[in-house]
């Protein structure tokens, strides 16, 4: 399975969204740094339709969370991910609705040739905790991208996901 966009070429353009939203992402979980309550939580993620299982690794800081994501979508081609997504819980309870913003490196060989892929993810689940720090999470990721192949036209991807999480 290649990576969508193959040979896309990196622009200036391209590099300058990328900081933008670098940035945006360490300013948002720079300004939630004052809240109380804090955890971690560290998971694996079942990503599509069984096709790909990531490790996550998530901090809370009150209703506010930063997650990354390494893993894996076609061990056969190779083909891995990085995200990252900041997310606002809303609700108590144990059972909270969420949402949030980020992004989703996609890279890999195909045919000996480099390929990657640059999306926004906004990502929106509900979180179901239950006793002794696990936790079981519905979500679907919206991802946002440019096709080279249809002179840059913009796409659109949902991405189902299951995700079990435990808290330290």
């Amino acid at each position: 399975m290649p990576v969508a966009g193959a040979g896309y070429r990196t622009t200036t353009g391209d590099l300058m969204k990328r900081i933008i939203l670098i940035l945006l992402l360490m300013q948002t979980a720079s300004s939630i740094t004052h809240a109380t309550e804090q955890y971690t939580r560290i998971g694996f993620t079942l990503v599509g339709f069984g096709s790909s299982l990531s490790l996550s690794v998530e901090h809370h800081i009150s209703d506010m969370s930063v997650r990354m994501n390494l893993g894996t979508l076609s061990m056969e081609e190779e083909v891995f991910s990085f995200a990252m997504t900041v997310n606002g819980y809303a609700g108590f309870g144990d059972t909270r609705p969420h949402a949030g913003v980020g992004f989703l490196h996609m890279f890999g060989m195909s045919e000996k040739k480099p390929q990657t892929r640059f999306m926004l993810d906004v990502p929106m689940g509900l979180d179901c905790r239950f006793s002794n720090g696990h936790a079981l999470d519905l979500e679907v990721d919206i991802l946002y991208f440019t096709d080279p192949r249809k002179e840059g036209a913009p796409r659109y991807m949902p991405l189902p996901g299951l995700f079990y999480k435990f808290r330290l």
